[in-house]
C-alpha cells in the first residue's frame, strides 16, 4: 500500500499544483468578466433590447460638423436678404426692424447681412450689439465704443449719459451701420436709440426682435417667416449627411420630409432635430422621432419647442455630458467662451471621467474634446470661431437653449446665477457653483460701515453650528456685465477666499486688482484660477496651490516673475499669461526622485527661461510661446545656444515674438522639434533665404509670418523647397516686394492670407495651379497684388474664394431659393 500509493501519489500531487493555480486564475478572470457583463446588462439592458429591435437597414454615416460647417451658411432666405439689402443701400429708412419668433433665425439672418462685403463697404462704421435678456444699457454702450474707438480705452468709470454723448459725437457725421440683436422690450430700444444720431448720411440701424411692438410703429418691419417644407428637409439632409451626401431610400426621405413638416419651417427646431437624427442608427429611429408627440406641431411660441430642447437634452447618453452642456448657461447669455478655457473648466468641475468602464486611466483632455465635439455634432453648441487648422476656438449656445438650461441647472442644483441686484440667501449658498453678474464694484461689494466686505458673505457672518453655505461652494464666477474690468483693492479680493475656503474653481478675469492677497494662496483645493491685475510676480507661497491644474493671468506689466513652487505642482497642465513670464530655476533633485511635471502649455515665457534644466522638467510640453529679446534664445553665447534645448521637447505649437530690431538667424532644421505642426513668428527679422529650413519641417501645417517675421525685399522660393503638409500660410507687415514660387512648393495649401503687405507687387501666379487652394484673403495690399489675386481667382474658375480688404470677389457659395 505504502509503495503503491505513498511513493507514487506524492509526485503526482506536485504536478497538479501548478494546474490548480492556473484553474484558480482562470476562474477569477471568468468571474470578473461575468461581473462586468452583469454590470453592462444592468446599466444598459434597455439599450441592448433596443438594439435587437433594429431593422437591418444601414444608414450612411453622418457627415462630421467639420465638413458641414463649410456648406450653405443660410438656406431659404435669399428673397429676404435681397429685400433688406435694397433697403440698406437705397431706402430712406433709418431703422429697419427684423421681426420673427424665437428660433426663426433672426441672428443668423442679421449676421449674414452684417458680414456681407458689399454692405460693409458702404459704411464707415459697422457695429454689432447683442442685447437680449437682462438688458444692460451701459454694457451695450461700452460694446459700441469698443468698436468705434481704441479697444484699449477704459470706459468703466464713465456715466451712461457721458457714454451716450461720446457715441453721438463719434457717429454724428459718419455713415454707420448698427445691428441691435435680440431687443426684447420697447424701453430697451428707447434707451439705446438716443445715442444714434439720425443724420442724413445714409446711416442705418437694424433691430432684430421677437415682438412687432418693440420698435416704433412708424418703422416698417420686415417679418421673417419660416422655411418651406422642402427647404426644411434640405436643412436636415445637409446637417445629417452633408450637402454632397444623402440617402436614396424612399422611406428615409419620406420620414425626413414628415419631420421637416412638423418643424413648421423653424430653423432652430430643424437643427435640434437634425442633431438627434445624426445619432440615429436605423430607419426605426427616424420613425420614432417622426412620431414623437411634441414634434407633431412645433411652434416657437408654444411648449413644443421647449419639449424639443428637452428631448435633445435627454437624448444625451449620460449625466456628465448633460452637465457639460448645462455649464454653458453658467456664463452670461450670448457669451462666447474659448475652447482652451472651457475644457480645463469641465475637467476642474469633475465633469470628465478619469477612468474608463474597465478601470483604465483616460486622457481627460482628449475625452473633454470628444464631449465638445459630440455637443457640436448634435447642434446643441455653436462654433463661432475656428482656428487656421480647423480646431474649435470659440463657441456658445443659442439664447433659447441658454434660458432653458439656466432653469434646468437651477432645478438640479448644478449651479446658481445671481444677476444684477440679487443677494445671496441660505438656499442659494447651498449650491456648489455660484455665478455673479454685476456692473460695478459697488454691486459686488458691500461698503456698509466702510468695510470692503463681499456682500454675499453677509449670510456667512451668522453661522449656525451646521456647515455654512460657503463650505458648499466649490466654484465661483464673478462676471462683469460690462466689457471693461471692475477694479478691486487687495482687501476686497481677500474676502473671496475668506468666504469660500473650499473653492476648486475661481474665475474672476473681469475683476482687476493691483496685487494678490496672501489669503488667495490658502485655497488648497483650487484647480482652476483665472485673474487679471497689475501684477509682476507670484510669490513663493504660490506653491501652496498644489492642486492647481490651469492658471490664467492677464497683467498690464511687461514681465511676470514666478518666484518658486511651480516645479512641485504635479497637477499643473496649463499656464496662460499675456506677458513674458520668467520661470524659477528648478531645484536640484536626486536622480531617483520625482523629476518632471505634467505641464502641457506655457503660452508666453521669457527667452531666459528656455534652459536645459527647465525643459527637462517639462517633457510633456506641447504648446510654447517665447517673448522678449530673441537674440538671447537664438544666438550662441559661450558656445551654448538655448534654442537647441527645444529639440528635447515634443512640441506641437511654437510661437516666437521678438521685440528687438536685430536681424536674426533661423536655427538649423535639426534644432526644431520634429513633430512641430504650428509655427507663429513675429519680430524675428529672419532672412528669406532661411525659408528653406521651414520648408523641410515634415509635419508643419500652419505657418503664420506676422509683422517683421522676415526681412528683405525679395523672396525667391526654390522649386526644390516643398511644404509637404502646409495648409495655411499667413504673411503680415514686412518690406517684401518680390515673391516668386511654383505650385509644387505648396501641394496641399488651402488658405493664403496676406495682411498689410503694402510693398508686395505680385502674388506668384503658380498659386492658380494649387488645386487644394480654397481661400485667398488679402487686406491692405497694393493694387498690383490685388490684381494678381484677381487673375488667380479667374484662373481658378470660382474654386477659390478671393477676398480683398474683406470683400469677396469670387465665391462658390450658393444659397437655396425659397419656394414661391
Amino acid at each position: 500500500m505504502e509503495t503503491k500509493h505513498g511513493q507514487n501519489s506524492l509526485p503526482k500531487s506536485f504536478h497538479k499544483i501548478p494546474f490548480r493555480e492556473k484553474v484558480n486564475i482562470y476562474t477569477s478572470e471568468i468571474q470578473s468578466i461575468s461581473a462586468k457583463v452583469n454590470t453592462i446588462h444592468r446599466d444598459h439592458g434597455k439599450d441592448l433590447i433596443y438594439l435587437q429591435d433594429y431593422k437591418h437597414i444601414h444608414l450612411p454615416p453622418p457627415q462630421t460638423q467639420v465638413a458641414v460647417q463649410h456648406e450653405n451658411n443660410i438656406i431659404g432666405f435669399d428673397d429676404d436678404l435681397e429685400n433688406i439689402k435694397v433697403r440698406l443701400e437705397a431706402s430712406n429708412d433709418f431703422v429697419i426692424p427684423i421681426v420673427g419668433t424665437a428660433g426663426i433665425g433672426k441672428t443668423t439672418f442679421a449676421l449674414e447681412i452684417f458680414e456681407d462685403p458689399e454692405i460693409r463697404k458702404i459704411f464707415t462704421h459697422c457695429i454689432w450689439v447683442h442685447v437680449s435678456q437682462g438688458f444692460h444699457r451701459k454694457k451695450n454702450f461700452i460694446d459700441i465704443l469698443h468698436q468705434i474707438s481704441k479697444p484699449t480705452e477704459d470706459f468703466s468709470m464713465i456715466s451712461e449719459d457721458q457714454l451716450e454723448a461720446k457715441i453721438k459725437e463719434t457717429l454724428e457725421n459718419q455713415k454707420y451701420f448698427i445691428v441691435l440683436d435680440d431687443v426684447r422690450q420697447e424701453k430697451d430700444w428707447n434707451s439705446l436709440k438716443a445715442a444714434f444720431p439720425e443724420n442724413l448720411n445714409g446711416s442705418k440701424v437694424l433691430v432684430t426682435t421677437r415682438y412687432s411692438n418693440v420698435v416704433d410703429s412708424t418703422r416698417k418691419s420686415h417679418i421673417l417667416g419660416g422655411l418651406s417644407n422642402d427647404d426644411g428637409w434640405l436643412v436636415i439632409k445637409n446637417n445629417v449627411f452633408g450637402a454632397k451626401g444623402g440617402y436614396s431610400d424612399p422611406l428615409l426621405q419620406d420620414l425626413g420630409k414628415r419631420i421637416a413638416k412638423h418643424c413648421n419651417g423653424l430653423p432652430l427646431g430643424l437643427l435640434l432635430v437634425s442633431g438627434i437624427l445624426r445619432k440615429c442608427r436605423s430607419i426605426d429611429d427616424w420613425q420614432r422621432v417622426a412620431e414623437y408627440p411634441p414634434l407633431l406641431n412645433i411652434w416657437s411660441d408654444g411648449p413644443s419647442i421647449q419639449e424639443l430642447v428637452w428631448l435633445s437634452y435627454e437624448h444625451l447618453p449620460h449625466v456628465m455630458l448633460k452637465n457639460c452642456l448645462l455649464y454653458f448657461a453658467f456664463f452670461p447669455i450670448g457669451y462666447e467662451i474659448a475652447a482652451w478655457k472651457l475644457i480645463p473648466l469641465w475637467i476642474a468641475e469633475e465633469f470628465i471621467p478619469t477612468i474608463d468602464e474597465w478601470g483604465y486611466p483616460l486622457d481627460v483632455e482628449v475625452e473633454a474634446q470628444k464631449y465638445l465635439n459630440d455637443l457640436i455634432d448634435r447642434n446643441l453648441v455653436r462654433v463661432t470661431k475656428r482656428g487656421a487648422d480647423g480646431q474649435i476656438q470659440m463657441c456658445n449656445i443659442h439664447d433659447t437653449l441658454h434660458e432653458s438650461f439656466k432653469i434646468k441647472a437651477t432645478w438640479t442644483d448644478l449651479f446658481k446665477v445671481l444677476d444684477e441686484g440679487r443677494r445671496l440667501n441660505e438656499n442659494i449658498s447651498l449650491s456648489r457653483r455660484l455665478c455673479f453678474i454685476h456692473s460695478s464694484t459697488m454691486d459686488i461689494f458691500d461698503a456698509e460701515n466702510n468695510s470692503a466686505r463681499l456682500y454675499l458673505s453677509c449670510y456667512n457672518k451668522r453661522r449656525s453650528p451646521l456647515p455654512s453655505g460657503d463650505e458648499h461652494v466649490h466654484s465661483l464666477l464673478l462676471s462683469s456685465s460690462q466689457k471693461s474690468e471692475i477694479h478691486l483693492t487687495p482687501k476686497q479680493l481677500a474676502t473671496i477666499p475668506n468666504t469660500f475656503p473650499l473653492l476648486k474653481v475661481l474665475n474672476i478675469e473681469s475683476l482687476k486688482f493691483s496685487s494678490l492677497p496672501n489669503e488667495l494662496y490658502g485655497l488648497f483645493l483650487l484647480r482652476y484660477l483665472a485673474i487679471t491685475g497689475d501684477i509682476d510676480s507670484l510669490p513663493k507661497s504660490f506653491k501652496n496651490l498644489r492642486e492647481l491644474e490651469t492658471l490664467v493671468i492677464k497683467t498690464t506689466k511687461g514681465t511676470l516673475h514666478i518666484n518658486g513652487g511651480i516645479w512641485n505642482m504635479r497637477n499643473l497642465r496649463h499656464v496662460h499669461t499675456n506677458t513674458s513670464t520668467q520661470l524659477p530655476p528648478p531645484p536640484k533633485t536626486a536622480k531617483n526622485s520625482f523629476g518632471g511635471t505634467n505641464i502641457h502649455t506655457l503660452s508666453t515665457i521669457s527667452p531666459e527661461s528656455c534652459t536645459n534644466e527647465i525643459f527637462e522638467k517639462i517633457p510633456n510640453l506641447q504648446i510654447l510661446g517665447v517673448r522678449g529679446d530673441l537674440s538671447d534664445l537664438l544666438e550662441e553665447k559661450q558656445d551654448v545656444c538655448m534654442f537647441n534645448n527645444l529639440q528635447m521637447l515634443c512640441l506641437d505649437n511654437l510661437k516666437l515674438h521678438g521685440n528687438s530690431e536685430k536681424v536674426l538667424k533661423l536655427p538649423m532644421l535639426n534644432k526644431f522639434a520634429s513633430k512641430l505642426r504650428k509655427l507663429i513668428l513675429s519680430g524675428t527679422l529672419f532672412q528669406w533665404n532661411d525659408m528653406t529650413i521651414l520648408g523641410s519641417l515634415e509635419e508643419l501645417e500652419v505657418l503664420k509670418l506676422d509683422d517683421n517675421a522676415f526681412c528683405g525685399q525679395r523672396w525667391d522660393l526654390s522649386s526644390d523647397v516643398i511644404f509637404k503638409q502646409l495648409q495655411y500660410l499667413r504673411i503680415g507687415r514686412m518690406n517684401l516686394r518680390t515673391w516668386t514660387a511654383v505650385e509644387e512648393s505648396f501641394p496641399v495649401l488651402e488658405s493664403l492670407v496676406l495682411r498689410n503687405c503694402i510693398f508686395l507687387e505680385n502674388i506668384p501666379f503658380g498659386f492658380a495651379n494649387v488645386h487644394s487652394l480654397k481661400v485667398m484673403d488679402l487686406f491692405h495690399v497694393s493694387e498690383s497684388a490685388a490684381d494678381s489675386a484677381r487673375k488667380i481667382g479667374e484662373q481658378r474658375h470660382g474654386k477659390t474664394t478671393v477676398k480683398i480688404n474683406g470683400f469677396n470677389l469670387f465665391s462658390s457659395l450658393i444659397f437655396c431659393k425659397k419656394d414661391s
